[in-house]
């Protein structure tokens, strides 16, 4: 739910620049892997604690102990709710296809 929700949990500004990937348990606790781009890691340990703050309240509990970012390209997830509207509006399964590709950037 944390990824599917992300932009709720963090904010739009965040979600822009940061992206959940995985979270993974060390011995210290366990670990909210995001990437962000080359400009994101400039503000990165700036920003973590709000980041870490606002994942944690989401949980209700302190769930995850750090947050490790690393540069990469930004993926955004895309919500069901578009895919089942354009789906439902398409008349024919070829054009929900099509919407459906158009959603997810596929020629």
């Amino acid at each position: 739910m944390l990824f599917h929700d992300w932009e709720t949990v963090v904010g739009a500004e965040f979600s822009r620049g940061f992206s959940p990937v995985e979270i993974y348990s060390q011995p210290s606790g366990r670990v909210l892997k995001l990437v962000t781009s080359s400009s994101g890691m400039a503000t990165a340990r700036y920003v973590e604690p709000a980041l870490l703050q606002r994942v944690n309240q989401f949980f209700g509990a302190p769930y995850i102990a750090t947050i490790k970012t690393t540069q990469g390209q930004i993926k955004k997830i895309l919500k069901k709710k578009i895919l089942l509207d354009s789906a439902n509006e398409a008349s024919t399964l070829d054009e929900a296809l099509q919407a459906l590709g158009k959603h997810l950037n596929v020629s």
